[in-house]
């Protein structure tokens, strides 16, 4: 039984560690990488430093799984139905299309690279929906250690991180239409601060277009999550006992909160100065659940280990982007009438 002075110790180690990100992320930077991965990268670095007991690595996990779930159903505010609906079909198709080519090819290029299979999936997951956000989402599901869930994360936000930068670059040195370069960076990057900080050269017209078919993709972790704990506990209950099926997953209710709370934000029920406040609460309990990861794993073993997930996502996302980049030049003019909604 862990007692009530170890969670408050282990909280009052989260949250300086959050807050020190979250103002590390407005500086220019960083801004780019993310609080997010920051907050994992100081928990490891406080974990490095200091040892800490068997108790407070269970008070750890405890607070991480609590403040995960918190963070993903606030994270529901970010989506408006409408704004989805409003964006067209079009838009719609090509994230679903986005989202599952992704899914396979990245899952698949990671296994030819003899990886396994929580790696691949947490990574396949984080670079076809929502990046960190995306891993942790899916992470319970599948059982997925610590130590995967860090590398994962870590190296699609400094992929995405990386794409960021030069698709700013790529906008200044070309004339691509600034429709094409929205829809672009919405469809293909992986956290939301990456496709703000790509898209803000396009102008705030372009931003809105890319943040609403980013957040059209967001919208795909609530299925994803279900199908990928559907067949995760299908092939452990066929491994366990050759028996008739029966499927009893950890549900994900934390999801269920994510969709209530995009209902609450598309009707109008939220007073619209609620909207930023449970945005920030989103990204800080996320943050939280981040340090704790890092205070949870040893970075020893993360360095050790990613050097290939990262070659992988490198590879992946390249291809994946120069593939989109083609599609969406030749067919720009379709998508050009998503800027009549804004």
């Amino acid at each position: 039984m862990i007692s009530t002075k170890e969670y408050i110790k282990i909280i009052f180690i989260i949250i300086p560690i959050s807050a020190m990100a979250f103002f590390l992320a407005k500086l220019p930077v960083f801004s780019t990488i993310g609080m997010l991965v920051l907050a994992l990268l100081l928990g490891m670095v406080y974990r490095y430093v200091k040892t800490l007991s068997t108790e407070s690595i269970q008070t750890v996990s405890k607070l991480t799984k609590i403040f995960l779930q918190v963070g993903i159903v606030f994270l529901g505010v970010r989506i408006n139905l409408f704004d989805i609906y409003d964006a067209g079909k079009l838009l719609f198709l090509l994230a679903t299309i986005y989202v599952i080519i992704s899914l396979v090819f990245v899952y698949g290029l990671a296994r030819i690279f003899q990886i396994n299979k929580t790696l691949s999936l947490l990574t396949a997951c984080g670079t076809a929906i929502c990046g960190a956000a995306a891993v942790m989402a899916v992470a319970p599901q599948i059982k997925a250690k610590h130590e995967d869930i860090a590398i994962s994360a870590a190296t699609v936000a400094l992929v995405g991180t990386f794409f960021s930068v030069i698709y700013t670059v790529l906008y200044s040195l070309f004339p691509i239409p600034s429709s094409l370069f929205a829809v672009f960076s919405g469809i293909t990057l992986h956290e939301v601060a990456h496709v703000l900080a790509a898209a803000a050269p396009a102008g705030l017209e372009a931003s809105d277009i890319a943040i609403v078919t980013k957040l059209t993709r967001v919208l795909f972790l609530i299925p994803v999550t279900f199908i990928i704990a559907f067949f995760y506990f299908r092939s452990k209950k066929t491994t366990i006992a050759n028996s008739t099926f029966y499927w009893k997953p950890p549900f994900p209710w934390f999801i269920f909160g994510f969709l209530f709370m995009s209902i609450l934000h598309t009707v109008g029920v939220l007073p619209s100065v609620l909207i930023p406040i449970f945005t920030t609460l989103s990204s800080l309990f996320i943050a939280f659940a981040m340090a704790g990861l890092g205070l949870s794993i040893q970075s020893k073993t993360v360095i050790h280990s990613g050097k290939q997930i990262m070659l992988v996502a490198l590879i992946s996302s390249t291809l994946l982007c120069v593939g989109s980049f083609i599609f969406l030049f030749f067919f720009h003019a379709n998508f050009s009438c998503v800027l009549y909604y804004f």
